[in-house]
């Protein structure tokens, strides 16, 4: 059976956003490949079709959370005052709802304090590109919420 041109690209996607959710809820060593297989109604034999290493989709689930949790975020503060912003992005990150449900919220909140005890190679690999990643969607989130006209300018400030 012939599968169309996207397939591989929309499994991909599915592994690697359940993979986001049960790495945000089970931490680093809480969930296997076997487990984000399953979720994604796949047998483990085909990972390796999408992925060249755990370490890959490791990567790719924390940036896939960041992608997530700040769409979420942004969804919530659009149609604010852009005064009542800040406030509102307080309340929803400290709110029970945040700390309730980490598969769905901050890979922030949820990984790291697990990313200084991995290992080297997740480290090298997921950690690098972890910094990389929440420094670039805390500017893009910023510029999305029409923060400044310059969002470096507010940025350096918050930091």
């Amino acid at each position: 059976m012939r599968y169309e041109p996207e397939h591989k690209t929309r499994t991909r996607d599915r592994i690697v956003r359940n993979a986001a959710r049960k790495l945000r809820a089970e931490g680093l060593s809480g969930s296997g490949v076997a487990s984000v297989m399953k979720a994604s109604g796949l047998t483990v034999g085909g990972f390796y079709k999408h992925f060249r290493s755990k370490d890959e989709l490791l990567a790719d689930a924390i940036a896939e959370g960041f992608s997530e949790s700040s769409e979420k975020i942004y969804s919530a503060l659009q149609n604010l005052p852009r005064e009542d912003r800040w406030k509102e992005l307080v309340r929803l990150y400290l709110s029970p709802e945040h700390r309730d449900h980490p598969d769905s919220g901050c890979p922030v909140a949820a990984l790291a304090p697990e990313m200084a005890r991995a290992k080297p190679g997740v480290k090298a690999e997921g950690a690098g590109r972890y910094a990389r990643s929440s420094f670039a969607q805390l500017l893009i989130f910023l510029n999305r919420l029409d923060y400044c006209h310059n969002p470096m300018r507010n940025t350096k400030g918050l930091l």
